[in-house]
């Protein structure tokens, strides 16, 4: 019985609406507020859409997300001069790393690993204004 209550705390008040009303107050596309939240794009939608029902921790991470002044969310989303640089440095140095023979037992792994990180660093740094 203590769990079925437990259960019950977890979940918001809120309805999909209400999510919504915040997302849009906030100026953001569904899947510029689940990467913000740091979930997934499908996920959000869930939630927006009423199939899942919202957690506490969603309803304050929304409150807290709406509190935030225009600049300061701004801010939380861009990169620093300093990590952009610092990004920029990795993937050059993941690049020329590839360049060179891997050796060992696990080449192959750490190959696709480091390729597969080339990708990613690549679409970050892409979407960064500079």
């Amino acid at each position: 019985k203590m769990q079925k209550n437990n259960k019950k705390l977890a979940y918001s008040k809120w309805g999909s609406s209400d999510l919504r009303n915040v997302r849009t107050e906030i100026g953001k596309t569904q899947a510029k507020m689940a990467e913000v939240l740091g979930i997934s794009a499908r996920m959000y939608r869930y939630y927006e859409n009423g199939r899942t029902p919202i957690s506490k921790p969603m309803e304050y991470a929304m409150k807290y997300l709406s509190q935030l002044s225009q600049e300061t969310r701004q801010e939380m989303e861009n990169l620093s001069n300093f990590e952009y640089e610092r990004m920029v440095r990795l993937r050059d140095a993941i690049e020329k790393a590839l360049d060179e023979p891997i050796e060992g037992s696990q080449s192959d792994h750490v190959r696709r690993i480091l390729n597969q990180t080339l990708k990613e660093f690549d679409m970050v740094l892409s979407k960064v204004k500079r």
